[in-house]
């Protein structure tokens, strides 16, 4: 959408709604940090949550081939391989898990946010 329809929208859901612009303007800036430790947290969940995965089971792994036999590498295949496997696929969940609930967390922590900018959308849609 251009700045021009943005702005075409946004006089238009002032009008109809009585609220001025800076009322607007106002909610999206108290908005953003908000929004930026929604984005922080989530990013950590993703990156942290498959470390501790592939930690844990690296050493479970590592345990379980140390028992089998009395010499083995803490590079061997049979240790980073389920591990990596375990990890990635953690990984591949957390990124869904964080796509499909970001806009959930957006909606409780900055409503108002969401609400104006699902309205502004609508408005920009119609017309």
């Amino acid at each position: 959408m251009e700045d021009q329809e943005i702005v075409n929208v946004i006089a238009q859901v002032t009008d109809k709604l009585g609220i001025a612009v800076s009322e607007i303007a106002r909610i999206f800036i108290e908005a953003q940090p908000k929004i930026a430790i929604i984005n922080i947290v989530l990013l950590l969940f993703t990156l942290l949550i498959p470390i501790v995965v592939f930690v844990v089971s690296w050493k479970h792994f590592f345990n379980k081939e140390k028992i089998k036999y009395a010499t083995i590498s803490r590079t061997d295949e049979s240790v980073i391989g389920p591990a990596t496997t375990y990890a990635l696929i953690t990984l591949i969940t957390c990124i869904i898990m964080v796509l499909t609930l970001s806009d959930s967390f957006y909606r409780l922590i900055v409503p108002e946010y969401m609400g104006l900018k699902d309205m502004i959308y609508t408005f920009a849609t119609i017309t």
